[in-house]
Formats: structure tokens, sequence, C-alpha cells
């Protein structure tokens, strides 16, 4: 099997090399092909919201945390990960994304309980106080914290972070074709 993909390797290299195209411009093509994949996967969250929830099985969200820390009068936000909830799936002490409809601020809080009649929860933010809330407010279920890797996906998969990874792929790629390629055309 690996004699055939490597036979098929070469094929490929020779029908290149016989078309008059250099090793260093077929890289260069393959390189632009490839940073145009990772643009688009970046911009998934914006081109496609539900195809991106998905593929990653959830979205990212940017959050009061469980229990959050009060630094100099600050409180810190965290990025993680919520999928999508059914109402009929919750259990107590779930943890779930609330929206708050006034300041639009999303906190994860555990799920003290619930009545199914009324559709209120009872949620609470830090273990000592309750909140009452409706079905209406509740965006998820909490998946996980965002790793450094996830948070820096968070910030390209946004308008901004897109425009500024675009420039930087654009000015490597120049910066690569004239290295590379210009010299040999």
């Amino acid at each position: 099997m690996e004699q055939k993909l490597t036979k098929h390797i070469k094929k490929i290299h020779n029908r290149i090399g016989n078309m008059g195209v250099s090793k260093n411009l077929s890289v260069f093509i393959t390189i632009l092909f490839l940073s145009a994949l990772l643009l688009i996967f970046f911009a998934l969250p914006l081109i496609s919201p539900k195809y991106s929830i998905h593929i990653f099985g959830g979205y990212q969200r940017f959050v009061i945390p469980y229990d959050a820390e009060v630094i100099d009068d600050q409180i810190y936000k965290k990025i993680v990960w919520i999928e999508e909830i059914n109402i009929d799936d919750i259990d107590n002490y779930t943890f779930v994304a609330v929206k708050d409809q006034t300041t639009e601020l999303v906190t994860i809080e555990k799920i003290l309980s619930y009545d199914e009649e009324s559709k209120e929860i009872i949620t609470s933010p830090d273990g000592v106080i309750a909140n009452r809330t409706s079905y209406d407010n509740i965006e998820g279920a909490l998946i996980k914290e965002s790793s450094n890797l996830g948070i820096f996906y968070y910030f390209v998969s946004r308008p901004l972070g897109l425009m500024v990874m675009s420039v930087c792929f654009a000015g490597a790629l120049a910066i690569g074709y004239i290295v590379f390629v210009k010299d040999q055309y």
C-alpha cells in the first residue's frame, strides 16, 4: 500500500514537472490552497453558524463563569463551549448559560430545580444566591472552558480577527511568492 502511494506521488510530481511548473511554484500553490481552506474554517461561524454548531457540537461564548472571582471590583469573563439543550433534558445540577435580558450578560449557573408547570428554573451563579429564570433565558448547557487554542479560534472567528488573519496570510504569501517563485519566471 505504501509503495503504491509513493508511486502515485512520484507520478503527480512528474506530471507537474512535465508541465513546466517548478517545484517551488507547486509548493506555493499548495500553501495558497491550504491557507484559503484555513480562512474558510476560521470564517465558518460567521458564514454558517448552524453548520458550525453541527460540526463542533456547540458554539463558543464569552461568559461570566460559575463562582466568578471579583478582583479589584472587576469580574473576569471566560470563553466557554456551549451546546444547545432541549428543555426536556434539563437535570438538577446541570451547568447552563443564562442570558440576562436587561444587561445582555451571559452567566454560567447551576440548575438547582425546575418547575415544568410555570416554565421556570431556579439557578445559582455561585452556590449561595438563587435566581428564578424562565426557560427562554437558557442559551444552552456548558460543555467545557476553552483552551488556549480555543481562545485563539474565538478571536479569529470574529470579524476583526478574521481580517487580521487574512492580512497576515496575505503578507506571508506575498513574501513567499517574492522569495521562492518570482525569480524563477
